[in-house]
């Protein structure tokens, strides 16, 4: 019973991109409570959104947990046997066609769900005022060649050069590997801080920003800070500023003991076959004392 409703929930999910779209996508999606769970996650782990907004995304994880109570413990429960009989495959099947039932019909609300796409797709068909706000970033790099594992410090400088005081600003990190073949660079793995947060500034008012890049992998990459003025309300929205980017050229590097560790990984397995060595030696001289 686990393994079938498991495979009904989860050959949803494996459909392509589109067929997983539109209004009987997300009705099917909302109806799942594998991929509503991971809608919701997603939102609010990933997309910082609030629970009220994806709450029809959980509300058929939530349901399909209190009927499994209600059947496991209220009804299949009591009829349990530990003997063979009538009455213990009868509720077998009744429980299995009431899970079906419940699980098909009973457990999602995927009106709210649709009203939340619906409210998204208004709010993107609806033209959002643009805040321009005159900033300018330097950097003070331009390119640098450094072995794997070596880290890349560098700074930049926002500086407002409106006649007013500026927004809010955050400064965004992003790496681009320069070469379609190679692997795709995840930011976060490369820098412990992809992103910060500058107060208003004043007319001419400048602020640095230092930046980290620890250099993973081998390469050609891009690095480049984007400047993002705070909109200000939900319906602005505003314009980015890029820098110039740093072309960062990784070498490929190999060290045969990277922070000391080179002694532990060799001595550690000697030490525990030496040990091994010592009680299999000590217990064989017991075994012999005995025999003779």
């Amino acid at each position: 019973m686990s393994l079938t409703l498991y495979l009904i929930f989860l050959l949803p999910t494996q459909l392509q991109g589109r067929a997983q779209g539109g209004s009987m996508g997300l009705f099917f999606q909302t109806l799942n409570p594998m991929t509503g769970t991971r809608h919701f996650m997603g939102g609010i782990l990933v997309n910082n959104r609030t629970v009220a907004e994806y709450s029809g995304f959980l509300v058929s994880t939530v349901v399909f947990l209190v009927v499994m109570f209600v059947l496991l413990f209220g009804y299949a429960g009591p009829a349990f046997r530990l003997e063979a009989g009538r009455a213990a495959r009868r509720a077998k099947r009744a429980a299995a066609a009431a899970v079906l039932f419940a699980c098909l019909f009973g457990f999602a609300n995927p009106p709210a769900a649709w009203a939340f796409q619906a409210a998204q797709s208004q709010a993107a068909a609806a033209p959002a005022r643009v805040v321009e706000i005159p900033l300018q970033i330097s950097i003070d790099k331009s390119d640098t060649v450094v072995r794997a594992g070596t880290p890349l410090l560098f700074n930049t400088v926002v500086t407002n050069q409106a006649a007013e005081p500026s927004r809010a600003i955050i400064g965004a990190m992003n790496i681009i590997n320069l070469d379609k073949q190679g692997e795709v660079v995840d930011p976060e793995d490369w820098s412990p801080q992809r992103t910060q947060y500058v107060e208003s500034l004043a007319p001419g008012q400048s602020a640095t920003l230092p930046w980290r890049v620890n250099a993973i992998l081998d390469g050609d990459f891009m690095v480049y800070i984007v400047a993002i003025p705070a909109p200000g309300s939900p319906e602005a929205t505003s314009q980015p500023v890029a820098s110039s980017g740093i072309h960062l050229t990784v070498t490929p590097y190999t060290k045969l003991n990277p922070g000391g560790v080179l002694p532990y990984a060799i001595g550690g397995p000697i030490l525990v076959g030496l040990a091994i060595f010592l009680v299999y030696r000590r217990r064989r001289r017991g075994i012999d004392a005995g025999v003779s």
